[in-house]
């Protein structure tokens, strides 16, 4: 969804040479759409939907909807546990740690020693943490040691941990970046988490040996050029559920929205400097096309709440390939 913002007199001829084809043709130059002064460049993308969305929202069209039933979870303010580990190596450490920058993610190594000092990363983590790893071990329940975990486009490796640690028998974690899978392995061997594989590969290409009992899909959606097949693999990966976790926007359709100059270098990002973002319909409409029939939303609803689920500007929804009494029935919790 390109939103193009111009004035309503033509700015055709200033960017292209018209005359050979007004010998053969007739042509219409006036250009009509939502006004700014802005031109219709592509690098003005971003500018024109920040517009257009601060005017949808003053005439009240960005509605914070709720379409699914909700999990209402409790976010305090406690880092997750394999983040208390503590030791006596903070020079060797600091050194490591140094070596491996930049750190998009915060990890406290031990405390008092951290990756980086960005409160607001902390805060997002903390919160994720809780809404999420934390759901995922109360699904898996009594069998948590035998359930397997994918977790997609796994960066340097926060949620693989944070499940790997909870007691999941084994947790595979899929990342394309070397520089982030060398973060990954630097905190893997300092947690002494051995049961993590992680594997630098597109996801998009890469193909499991097997399915997994539950499928991770954190903060991947919206770095993709071809969401559908990702929410498709999402569901053909996992044999009881998957988690979805991802920027939404708030139009109240199923669509997705074009980003356009996006910078691939930073390893925070994907490998398209072009991508699509759903909107919170097109989440769900994408994720029941895939397969999935039962759909629950996870809401940060206390505590320690990270200002982009507070905002709804993400949203998170267990997608279940099985009824839900029958995974619940499994895990020991019925």
């Amino acid at each position: 969804m390109l939103l193009y913002a111009l004035p309503s007199h033509s700015l055709v001829n200033r960017r292209m040479n018209l005359a050979p084809l007004k010998a053969h043709f007739q042509l219409d130059t006036r250009i009509d759409g939502w006004s700014t002064d802005n031109l219709p460049a592509l690098e003005q993308g971003a500018q024109r939907y920040t517009h257009w969305q601060h005017h949808t929202q003053n005439i009240g069209l960005q509605p914070d909807e709720h379409l699914l039933p909700r999990i209402v979870c409790h976010c305090p303010e406690d880092l997750p546990a394999f983040m208390n580990h503590p030791t006596d190596q903070h020079a060797e450490l600091k050194q490591q740690i140094s070596a491996l920058e930049p750190w998009d993610f915060w990890f406290q190594l031990s405390p008092g020693l951290t990756t980086n000092d960005n409160n607001v990363t902390r805060n997002r983590m903390v919160c994720r943490s809780h809404l999420i790893s934390n759901t995922v071990a109360k699904l898996l329940g009594t069998r948590i040691t035998q359930s397997t975990v994918l977790d997609m486009g796994c960066h340097s490796g926060f949620f693989s941990f944070d499940v790997a640690s909870r007691g999941v028998q084994r947790v595979t974690g899929v990342e394309l970046r070397d520089e982030n899978i060398r973060q990954a392995r630097f905190l893997q061997a300092h947690y002494q988490l051995p049961a993590i594989e992680f594997i630098q590969s597109d996801i998009m290409s890469w193909q499991p040996s097997g399915p997994f009992t539950a499928v991770m899909n954190l903060g991947l959606l919206y770095h993709v050029i071809d969401p559908i097949t990702l929410v498709r693999k999402t569901y053909d990966w996992c044999t009881d559920f998957a988690v979805i976790d991802t920027v939404c926007h708030k139009e109240p359709v199923s669509a997705y929205i074009a980003a356009f100059n996006k910078d691939i270098a930073r390893s925070g990002e994907g490998k398209y400097t072009a991508e699509l973002h759903p909107t919170y319909r097109a989440l769900i409409d994408t994720m029941h096309d895939a397969g999935f029939t039962d759909l629950i939303e996870l809401i940060a609803g206390s505590g320690r709440i990270a200002g982009i689920y507070e905002k709804r500007t993400r949203r998170c929804i267990v997608g279940f390939k099985r009824p839900i009494n029958e995974v619940l029935r499994d895990s020991g919790l019925t």
